[in-house]
């Protein structure tokens, strides 16, 4: 989100999964949208919004969030698709590199 609240919200999403496929669409934001839904904007995987004290040290201590945030988060994913994924980061036909391997057992 890019307004200055008094409490700030993060919204952590994933980007890459770890054997490089997409992750599944977000069944509960796709409902949300509805007619808007655009599948190349979709948000995919597990959203985790945290809402954040921004006092002395920004993004230092989580907060309770209520009913009253619903509105906000609500309107923010209905008026918002998913950042884009940089192909830097993600490239379809290999792991990247950043991502550690596991152990072949």
């Amino acid at each position: 989100m890019n307004r200055k609240f008094a409490n700030p919200y993060i919204v952590f999403y994933p980007a890459v999964a770890r054997d490089g496929m997409p992750f599944p669409i977000n069944r509960s934001i796709r409902i949300l949208q509805g007619s808007s839904f655009k599948e190349e904007q979709a948000w995919r995987g597990n959203i985790v919004v945290a809402k954040y004290n921004d006092g002395e040290a920004p993004f230092s201590s989580l907060i309770d969030a209520s009913m009253a945030d619903f509105a906000m988060l609500k309107n923010y994913f209905l008026t918002h698709g998913a950042p884009p994924i940089p192909r830097q980061v993600c490239n379809d036909k290999t792991v990247p590199q950043f991502l550690p391997t596991l152990p072949q057992s």
